[in-house]
């Protein structure tokens, strides 16, 4: 798909809206590089590729067990066959929601010590996080056959096998969302503001709540533990990327927010997570 001619009135906006001016007298320059061009491509191409999967939806694969067979789901998953809480479900659609909208809202708090043009640059880090996200997480939920819980329930199962969405639980996007946005809004949060005392609460908080819609969409029946689990690390692992990649060059070289490493060798594995 042409880029082209959705780019150029988005540009336009973003070029009025976060390109970031020189710091003014009293502001802090701000830690982040954004360019307009960069950014509304990346924006407009993971949203396409987000949304692209509901147009064909006809021809993505689907299962054909009404109800399936629960004795191919592992132990620990299969404990949340049955679950079917219709108040956990929409918490979690109002917290895969909320949450992206709280961290950009969250951006215009305490905008003076660095000016409107950050707290804008913000926005578009948590906006980006989420998409780039919700993007792979399609491309992967729509590439592995896993049905929901309830599709391991005969009553729920007949009535939802018709659609192709139930037979792609893995992993959770609601889950994968929260993350993103509470983990990028969280680590933009300690960048800007390395010494603050509010950062611990900032990442409690957000870890807390992304969880709470991880939990909620398991209690609710639409995923298993490990969907949740496999959207709580992806969905934190963009939000954490995304800023560290907008880092300037000159911060980056002092080490400066997000590092991970992975270290594996015979018999052993271990992941390092410095914010």
């Amino acid at each position: 798909m042409r880029l082209a001619p959705f780019a150029s009135p988005s540009l336009v906006v973003a070029i009025v809206l976060f390109a970031a001016p020189p710091a003014r007298a009293g502001e802090e320059a701000s830690p982040f590089a954004l360019h307009a061009e960069v950014e509304v491509t990346v924006l407009l191409t993971a949203t396409a590729f987000w949304a692209l999967p509901v147009l064909f939806e006809d021809v993505l694969a689907r299962g054909n067990c009404q109800p399936c067979n629960p004795a191919g789901v592992n132990a620990f998953d299969r404990t949340a066959i049955g679950f079917h809480n219709e108040v956990a479900g929409t918490a979690s659609d109002v917290g895969a929601v909320g949450l992206p909208l709280l961290a950009a809202m969250g951006s215009f708090i305490d905008v003076e010590p660095f000016g409107w043009s950050a707290a804008l640059e913000d926005v578009v880090l948590v906006a980006e996080a989420v998409a780039i996200s919700g993007a792979v997480n399609q491309m992967v939920r729509n590439a592995i056959t896993r049905p929901r819980p309830f599709m391991y329930v005969a009553d729920t199962a007949e009535e939802n096998g018709r659609s192709h969405e139930n037979f792609h639980s893995f992993y959770s996007g609601h889950t994968t969302t929260a993350f993103a946005a509470s983990i990028a809004f969280a680590t933009v949060f300690t960048i800007r503001r390395p010494d603050s005392p509010w950062r611990y609460a900032v990442w409690g908080i957000a870890i807390v709540a992304a969880s709470a819609v991880g939990v909620c969409r398991v209690l609710a029946g639409e995923h298993f533990w490990t969907d949740a689990a496999a959207g709580a690390v992806a969905g934190s692992a963009f939000g954490a990327l995304v800023p560290a990649l907008h880092l300037r060059g000159d911060r980056k070289s002092r080490g400066e927010g997000p590092e991970a490493r992975a270290v594996a060798g015979p018999g052993y594995a271990s992941v390092y997570v410095r914010f």
